[in-house]
């Protein structure tokens, strides 16, 4: 059975929503839908004083075995790494 989430913002990674719920099944994002779009007798966890934005993890590797990839921007470089 889904969880509707409620904030009163939402971040989709591009714009900020103010109508939109989050649908969670199995621990997984599904889908955001419409408040007019929530089933009735559904689970709601209501945030509607917060808001809801991905948290973004920026990994970089700028080099290995002691070639930068800055300053051997070649296919070895790569392969190294």
């Amino acid at each position: 059975m889904p969880v509707f989430v409620t904030a009163s913002r939402i971040f989709d990674g591009s714009e900020w929503l103010t109508d939109q719920v989050i649908v969670i099944e199995n621990g997984i994002i599904k889908t955001l839908v419409s408040h007019q779009d929530i089933p009735e007798g559904a689970a709601i966890s209501n945030y509607y004083e917060s808001i809801i934005a991905p948290g973004l993890i920026d990994l970089q590797v700028y080099g290995a075995s002691g070639r930068l990839f800055s300053a051997y921007p070649e296919a070895a470089t790569l392969q190294l790494m």
